[in-house]
């Protein structure tokens, strides 16, 4: 379990391992279920998703999932505000998925007002916010740093606009050599 807010049906983000051959009856989701496969493929009655694939099935939504060969996923439950309805599918390992927005990539998976949810590739010194946000969630899913400092992937710098804001930058504090790279899965402005 990375956080839980709240006890019994509680706000919860984990990352769950599935087994080879493992299978799960069909329950329902209430508060919704959100998930990216990390590693495997993760399925349900409705398809198979390899690694790099995210699903959201909204509050109300149910499946059987499985996994024949096994598959690590990072999942959230009952994080969506009753009124949602989409239910999202989107392979971020293909191209057409991804936009250029300056030196990084940017892969939108879901957008509401209450929460943007995306994957990030950013380069050295790159934002991870390019304008203020209220909360987020960042999960860093792969990092090439060339610094050996021992540091976090990403440095923070302190607002200098009075309302106390921060900025988060990929890579090291000397970014200038550029070869930092960063994948992450941000979910930003929440309203819990």
């Amino acid at each position: 379990m990375l956080d839980r807010v709240g006890d019994g049906r509680a706000r919860a983000t984990s990352i769950v391992r599935y087994e080879a051959g493992a299978r799960f009856p069909h329950h329902q989701h209430p508060g919704g279920e959100e998930i990216l496969v990390l590693s495997g493929t993760f399925s349900d009655e409705d398809g198979h998703y390899p690694a790099g694939w995210y699903l959201r099935n909204p509050p109300g939504s149910g499946h059987r999932p499985f996994s024949d060969d096994g598959a690590v996923i990072f999942v959230k439950l009952w994080q969506m505000p009753p009124h949602e309805t989409r239910c999202v599918r989107i392979d971020t390992n293909d191209p057409r998925s991804w936009q250029r927005e300056g030196r990084g990539e940017v892969c939108p998976l879901f957008s509401a007002d209450e929460e943007q949810v995306c994957l990030l590739r950013l380069a050295g010194g790159q934002a991870v916010f390019p304008d203020p946000v209220d909360s987020a969630e960042l999960l860093v899913l792969a990092s090439k740093c060339d610094h050996t400092d021992g540091k976090s992937p990403f440095h923070h710098k302190p607002g200098q606009d009075g309302l106390n804001k921060s900025q988060m930058f990929a890579g090291g504090m000397d970014h200038r050599k550029g070869s930092d790279k960063i994948l992450a899965l941000l979910t930003s402005d929440l309203k819990l």
